[in-house]
């Protein structure tokens, strides 16, 4: 599958890098769009995931918030909210103009869940090692107390930007040591400094996540060896939204980069493939 470099438009009027992967045969009813964690941008889901979704039937987007990725506005990142990600969102739905599953990586889980509360209704909503309804708050001093040396690093990335963190530590936090030296430098190749006022909010010292009446379908999916949202958020999160969580033994935060990046992308591809199969049906 060839990945197409696109645009997208925020709600606000910034221009944003949109890649896409589209099916050779059959399109499915529904589209995919996946939205980047912290420090990074669209191309962490190029190599692997889109191409394995397209390939399932889906156009499967990826978009780089403003000041990311390719995305106008790195001159201003210090200066954005979550806010301005959720206008974002709004320009990259509109721009797909198809019913689409959002699937929001950490920082975009965040995003997502802000959507939700905004009164957004995608057709489905996939929350993969998201930032917990309430914040990254609870799981930053547990770390702080389990591995002082970690949690140093991480208050380095957010107050100080990349350039300040080790990267032994980035892929130790990041990656189970199954990792290969390519899909690290993929990953360092792409990252770059991130908003600290969004850093501020992702501990949520105000609401994130929405309240969880009335909204589209929803899966929480995780990783078992997650040092950054562990197990017991993943839970915990899906315990938020009433459903049943998918945790997955030997997978760390950036799953999908890992070699055993189809296992992290099967249970998206079962939810998404219901929500296509319902709108068949409602069809």
């Amino acid at each position: 599958m060839t990945v197409q470099a696109l645009t997208a438009t925020s709600a606000d009027g910034w221009q944003l890098e949109r890649l896409t992967a589209v099916p050779h045969g059959p399109a499915q009813p529904v589209d995919v769009l996946f939205l980047h964690g912290i420090c990074t941008g669209a191309r962490i889901f190029a190599e692997h995931f889109l191409q394995a979704f397209a390939a399932a039937g889906f156009h499967a987007h990826a978009l780089s918030f403003r000041g990311h990725g390719a995305s106008a506005g790195r001159e201003r990142l210090k200066t954005f909210t979550l806010a301005d990600y959720v206008a974002d969102l709004r320009g990259a739905l509109a721009a797909i103009a198809r019913p689409t599953v959002v699937v929001g990586f950490s920082m975009g889980g965040a995003v997502l869940q802000a959507f939700l509360r905004a009164g957004g209704r995608p057709a489905g909503a996939v929350l993969l090692a998201s930032v917990p309804p309430w914040g990254l708050g609870p799981a930053a001093l547990r770390l702080m107390v389990a591995d002082p040396t970690l949690f140093h690093q991480l208050w380095l990335l957010n107050g100080l930007g990349v350039g300040a963190v080790d990267p032994v530590a980035m892929r130790r936090v990041l990656f189970t040591e199954k990792v290969d030296d390519h899909a690290f430098r993929t990953f360092l190749a792409d990252a770059h400094d991130e908003s600290p006022l969004v850093g501020l909010e992702l501990l949520g010292g105000r609401p994130i996540a929405p309240w969880p009446v009335g909204l589209p379908p929803v899966a929480v999916v995780g990783g078992a060896v997650d040092r950054l949202v562990p197990a017991e958020d993943v839970r915990a999160t899906a315990t938020w939204y009433g459903v049943r969580p998918v945790v997955l033994d030997g997978l760390a935060h950036a799953m999908m980069l890992e070699p055993d990046w189809p296992r992290a992308a099967a249970p998206i591809l079962d939810f998404s493939g219901r929500i296509a199969a319902t709108a068949v049906r409602a069809a």
